[in-house]
């Protein structure tokens, strides 16, 4: 059933969230608070300070920023085009819902974007833990390292991971306590940003197994919710993560997470 898709037959597959994912997640339900707890977004809503200057405290779509993040944010076709700073860095995202892997719920995410230079720009985009250790991720740094892009050792995660300065994004997994280098790799160069070209990252979970997709293709195989380098913390909030050491911009078309109870 792909009847809850709600870019189902939009033209161009960059618009639209895949059918693989959704389609045991009732997601038009969730976002009515109906047994579940969702959200969607199609354009973001990013709080300023100042222009070009993204507010530290967050708002809106915003977790946590720099202060300085943002030469410009601008509109574009379906979706908002960033360019970040030098040293900008943006967590987007919710508080709600909050996930515990161990608790067999259904859940899913996924993003639609695209990078100016795909090399630039370390991101994230999956599931974080909201304070590993006290650390939470309304503090910069804690999801990916404010300026490196490194894994904090205290983050918990379940996504894709981007280095700054590679091309490649891997499907991984990283409990607290694990430093980077050191998470598990569930499915390596699972994609391979192109300069300029959407690509779709998502995850599912059926509440016995969690599959990773890229543009509507599940990546590695099914990994079980009881697999031990899982995080094992309930408080797993759905992030998107984004650092850089050069400026540069990209876009976001959409993005959207869900939990069905």
């Amino acid at each position: 059933m792909t009847s809850n898709v709600p870019y189902k037959g939009q033209a161009g597959e960059a618009n639209q969230l895949s059918p693989s994912v959704w389609a045991n997640i009732p997601l038009r339900n969730c976002l009515d608070l109906t047994g579940g707890c969702g959200q969607l977004v199609k354009s973001l809503n990013i709080p300023m300070a100042a222009a070009g200057v993204i507010d530290a405290l967050g708002g809106g779509d915003v977790i946590i920023a720099g202060a300085s993040a943002t030469d410009k944010i601008t509109a574009a076709e379906f979706g908002t085009e960033i360019q970040l700073t030098a040293t900008g860095h943006i967590v987007f995202g919710g508080m709600n819902p909050q996930i515990d892997i161990s608790a067999a719920t259904r859940w899913a995410c996924e993003i639609s974007l695209a990078n100016a230079t795909a090399i630039n720009h370390g991101m994230f985009f999956g599931l974080a833990s909201f304070a590993d250790s006290g650390a939470a991720i309304t503090t910069a740094g804690n999801v990916l390292h404010a300026t490196t892009s490194v894994l904090p050792t205290q983050s918990s995660l379940v996504g894709f991971y981007k280095d700054e300065g590679a091309a490649t994004v891997e499907a991984m997994m990283k409990k607290d306590a694990v430093a980077d280098g050191a998470q598990v790799v569930h499915k390596a160069a699972a994609d391979t940003m192109v300069d300029a070209t959407f690509t779709r990252w998502g995850m599912n979970s059926d509440g016995r197994n969690i599959r990773y997709y890229v543009n509507g293709v599940q990546v590695g195989l099914d990994l079980p919710i009881d697999d031990t380098d899982l995080p094992a913390e309930s408080d797993l909030c759905f992030v998107f993560a984004v650092t850089a050491d050069a400026a540069s911009d990209f876009i976001i078309r959409h993005y959207a997470f869900a939990e069905a109870k």
